[in-house]
């Protein structure tokens, strides 16, 4: 579970990076047009990432099933919706082909963050 947490901590933190420093870049990518309130609004989403990404670092070697389940609960839920924006998102035109690469990764850390927190107690590191 902890090195998931990791990974998953990075992946985020690296986009929330991205999303503050070049956000003209990660829209272009997905095909999404780089006017100035949506240069705004990634960089917001790159803060939330990089929040993100430091809570799930912070607590990726907990034993705390407590503080551990919380994150997990959050993941899982917040990645589900994620899945669901990213396809429309990507059906209605908004973004280009890439979009689906946001569908996989929503996808595979919430599949991800489900399994450790189906798993639960057994999976926590002891301490």
């Amino acid at each position: 579970m902890s090195n998931f947490l990791k990974v998953l901590a990075v992946v985020a933190a690296i986009y929330g990076i991205v999303g503050v420093l070049f956000p003209s870049f990660l829209l272009t990518n997905y095909g999404v047009s780089a006017e100035a309130a949506v240069i705004l609004m990634t960089r917001f989403f790159g803060v939330t990432l990089i929040n993100w990404g430091i809570v799930v670092w912070l607590v990726s070697d907990s034993s705390d099933w407590i503080a551990l389940r919380g994150v997990l609960v959050a993941a899982v839920i917040a990645d589900a919706v994620g899945v669901v924006v990213s396809i429309a998102g990507t059906l209605a035109g908004t973004m280009n082909q890439m979009g689906w690469s946001a569908v996989l990764i929503y996808a595979v850390f919430g599949l991800g963050s489900l399994y450790f927190l189906v798993g639960g107690r057994q999976r926590v590191p002891s301490h």
